[in-house]
């Protein structure tokens, strides 16, 4: 008892200005229980050194992104091998974390070089190999009726390794009276089985492999896909190659102030 009279006691703006947190900070820690001050006859609140150092440790658990609810069972706790636990789930949160943020960097370099690639002006052909695609249809040509959500949302969850897309099927590329785009998400082929996604009831396999690439900008506001997909295929007869899978347009679109449009659409050829 001797030794707890001995304990320095600070009011509660003394306590502020040691730890660095504004009084509206230490009424919200009261109220989740992680300081527990003792009420002092003159009914003012008083704390210790020991409460400094609970709310250090609370503190620092929140900084390595761990949650409210967790920072407090551990200290409450005070369990080393709870926390060893608890540090490894969070690092495989924040590894989980990271390996997202990279595929947005990637998603986000490889938006912007199509992108500049179409601002650029005229009309770019290029031959590239593409990966083979799990495409999963929103609509046939207009009608969204045969979304289904289940389906639908999963790839939508996985976006930016997902991405928003349409094609033109094979069949229907050479007949002006049938030539539609269906809308949809789509996702490399390889990434889905990675992820191991049934693959017997989702989607389609588009087969792309080697590709027209199609940077079209020329085209103004009264045009029709129609009419740019007529040019890539007068390309490639020119050029002696045939069409030998769907047309698949990325979700990239451009639009001028003068009503123009650009687009990449990526032909299977041979």
């Amino acid at each position: 008892m001797k030794e707890e009279s001995n304990i320095r006691k600070y009011s509660a703006k003394e306590f502020s200005a040691m730890v660095g947190l504004p009084y509206s900070s230490l009424r919200y820690f009261e109220r989740i229980e992680l300081l527990k001050p003792k009420k002092e006859s003159n009914n003012y609140r008083s704390f210790t050194h020991f409460d400094a150092f609970i709310l250090n440790r609370f503190k620092h658990f929140r900084s390595l992104g761990i949650s409210v609810e967790d920072s407090l069972e551990l200290i409450e706790k005070s369990d080393v091998d709870s926390v060893i636990e608890k540090l490894n789930e969070r690092k495989n949160e924040i590894e989980i974390e990271i390996k997202k943020l990279n595929e947005q960097l990637e998603g986000i370099d490889n938006t912007t070089k199509n992108l500049e690639i179409v601002k650029s002006g005229g009309n770019n052909y290029e031959i590239k190999y593409i990966k083979d695609k799990v495409f999963i249809p929103a609509s046939k040509g207009l009608d969204f009726t045969i979304s289904e959500y289940d389906t639908f949302s999963k790839f939508v969850d996985m976006l930016p390794i997902s991405e928003y897309c349409s094609r033109i099927k094979n069949v229907y590329i050479y007949d002006r009276d049938m030539i539609q785009k269906d809308y949809g998400i789509s996702m490399d082929l390889d990434v889905a089985i990675e992820k191991g996604i049934d693959l017997s009831n989702q989607g389609e396999v588009l087969k792309m492999g080697k590709c027209l690439v199609y940077y079209s900008n020329n085209h103004n506001k009264n045009d029709k896909f129609i009419e740019f997909i007529e040019d890539a295929l007068k390309y490639i007869e020119k050029n002696n190659m045939k069409v030998v899978g769907d047309i698949y347009f990325n979700g990239v679109k451009l639009k001028y102030e003068d009503g123009s449009k650009g687009f990449i659409i990526y032909i299977p050829v041979e």
